[in-house]
């Protein structure tokens, strides 16, 4: 992630930088984080700033300042794969 300039993306957010992450609510409408479960891994995944979630758009909209493995990486997840109706999904995007 460093490598794309996300300095603030983990899969396990670190405690020291807890604080910077947003809570949920539970049904009594109490802040709650993430509750380990059945599939959580899978349905809550990368967990990020607002920042570092601006700036991974950044570097899909113009990957060109990014390595040249990088470049292809980000640009192969907007291939088009598979249409659906009007749209187009790809590795990573819905166009």
């Amino acid at each position: 992630m460093p490598a794309l300039g996300l300095r603030k993306t983990y899969l396990n957010v670190p405690a020291a930088e807890i604080q910077s992450y947003a809570f949920g609510h539970n049904k009594a409408g109490k802040r709650v984080r993430v509750t380990p479960g059945a599939l959580d891994a899978q349905a809550y995944g990368i967990k990020t700033t607002a920042a570092d979630l601006l700036r991974f758009l950044e570097v899909n909209i113009d990957p060109s300042r990014l390595e040249p493995f990088l470049q292809k990486a980000m640009e192969s997840m907007q291939i088009r794969s598979c249409r659906v109706g009007n749209m187009y999904q790809s590795l990573g995007w819905e166009l």
